[in-house]
């Protein structure tokens, strides 16, 4: 069965019983609010077949939707019952309001200075876990360096190399991922549209999903279907999540940066372009990724190829002992030696010397 609920922009909606009492998301002005029955609103029949609904929505002026068969508002792209993308495009008059409700809702949500101290929470450090992490290797590194010049040569020298080589990683790895930090801290007050963009997207990609959920307007929090990128030569997940708090944002940011199981997919960020601002703020801004995508079979093909190489190395080499006897001459405070040869007639002279 289903009973009727009501909008606050005045849309009648069928809802199914079982999502009484929870929230559900209006897909004429993308508002979210409690299905309660409509008293006003007449009780639809208990027993109803896909004909039956076709022709209810007929004569009320809906149609019924494709996938749940339940009668839903013409023009609408998104069934407000199931979720599910009609294939349809909204008509200017559409565009028009859902954008004018998406920036009120956030006008409103900016006035209160809680909001803003919630987001600046979420957001949270500069320094991620990650790039405290390296500072502290790098750290080490060079104390290693410091404490190994100080040391013995003989015994030091291990220490300064070994400083010397991670130190080279960590000073490449740490100005990366601080300056990876930097970007996702400032995504909400850089100068222009497609530098916020830009940051926007290179926090998702590098798993700074926190601070990216915190500049998502409230009309991107509120439940409403997110759609992964359907790809003609990459695999890829077919799921729509319903991004709801910034884990499920997490995951959908996954499904597209990281890829299907069994495959591991690359994504570029190559160009980011402006198409129009408006004078209030308002800004559609283009971007051109570059994915690329192979199984994660390759891993384990050059894995079992550096083992083959590294078994036909063990097996081919060979390997011999020897030892040579070479004859040094003193002169003063210093050593010479007698010949260049490895096993020269004065080193095989030496016992002779001896026994005489």
């Amino acid at each position: 069965m289903s009973f009727a609920v009501k909008c606050q922009c005045g849309k009648v909606f069928n809802v199914k019983d079982e999502f009484l009492n929870r929230q559900v998301e209006c897909q004429v002005c993308h508002a979210v609010f409690t299905a309660t029955p409509e008293a006003a609103a007449p009780e639809p029949p208990a027993v109803s077949s896909p004909s039956s609904n076709a022709s209810a929505a007929a004569a009320s002026g809906n149609f019924p939707c494709p996938f749940c068969a339940e009668p839903i508002p013409k023009g609408s792209v998104f069934c407000p019952l199931c979720g599910e993308s009609l294939g349809g495009k909204l008509t200017p008059e559409q565009g028009a309001q859902l954008l004018a409700a998406a920036s009120a809702q956030l006008d409103q949500y900016v006035r209160n200075p809680e909001n803003l101290s919630s987001d600046d929470a979420l957001r949270g450090r500069l320094f991620s876990t990650m790039s405290i992490v390296l500072g502290i290797l790098l750290a080490i590194s060079v104390a290693a360096i410091v404490a190994g010049g100080l040391m013995h040569r003989d015994s030091g020298m291990p220490l300064v190399v070994l400083g010397i080589i991670f130190g080279l990683i960590f000073i490449i790895a740490f100005p990366i991922s601080w300056a990876n930090d930097y970007r996702a801290s400032h995504i909400h007050d850089a100068q222009k549209p497609e530098q916020a963009m830009r940051r926007y997207f290179l926090s998702c990609r590098s798993g700074r999903h926190l601070k990216a959920f915190a500049c998502l307007a409230p009309s991107a929090r509120n439940g409403s279907s997110a759609h992964a990128p359907k790809f003609e030569k990459i695999p890829s997940e077919s799921p729509d999540c319903k991004i709801t708090d910034w884990s499920s944002f997490r995951e959908y940011c996954r499904t597209i940066f990281k890829g299907p199981g069994g495959y591991q997919r690359a994504v570029y960020l190559k160009k980011v372009k402006v198409e129009k601002q408006l004078p209030d703020g308002t800004a559609w801004v283009t971007a051109e990724f570059q994915f690329t995508s192979f199984s994660k079979w390759l891993y384990l093909l050059i894995l079992i190829n550096l083992l083959v190489c590294a078994v036909v190395v063990a097996v081919v080499t060979k390997r011999e002992k020897k030892t040579i006897r070479k004859c040094l001459f003193r002169r003063g405070d210093r050593w010479y030696v007698a010949e260049a040869d490895f096993e020269g007639a004065l080193d095989k002279a030496a016992p002779a010397f001896a026994e005489a």
